[in-house]
């Protein structure tokens, strides 16, 4: 059985990571606040050109280009190909969040034949690599100059 002095060590050392978890708490809630505030600054800038686009492709319904969603009638291409673009994280301090992109990403390959994948994060490097998945953006460390 342990000691009153031992007793009051591990109190004192679970109230120091309350503290510390609080603070981490306070940042990560200013962090998310700054991003909807930016978000929300660039909302009218996104619908007003989205209602733009919108409207001159309804004054030209006979426009056909790649990137205006009739990919199917386009005949600049033959083969369809695909990106995708996996963001993770560079540490394991979102494990859940790893977990699901990395899977979801894993299963809409399989589907796909014919793509290039992109990733942002040391997590998904990994993940593909171990996978003997082919990811583009591989760089190789520099060399030093002679």
């Amino acid at each position: 059985m342990a000691n009153t002095k031992e007793i009051q060590a591990r109190i004192s050392s679970i109230q120091d990571t309350m503290k510390i978890t609080k603070a981490m708490y306070m940042m990560s809630s200013v962090k998310l606040r700054k991003a909807k505030q930016k978000l929300e600054d660039t909302e009218p800038y996104f619908y007003g050109l989205q209602d733009q686009i919108k409207s001159i492709l309804f004054h030209f319904p006979t426009m056909q280009h790649l990137f205006f969603d009739n990919r199917n009638v386009d005949i600049h291409e033959d083969v369809k190909r695909k990106a995708f673009i996996v963001i993770s994280g560079d540490k394991g301090m979102a494990g859940a969040y790893n977990h699901n992109i990395l899977k979801t990403a894993k299963t809409l390959l399989k589907d796909d034949e014919n793509y290039k994948l992109y990733l942002v994060g040391e997590m998904g490097k990994h993940y593909f690599e171990r996978e003997n998945m082919v990811y583009s953006g591989k760089r190789r460390k520099a060399r030093a100059f002679q």
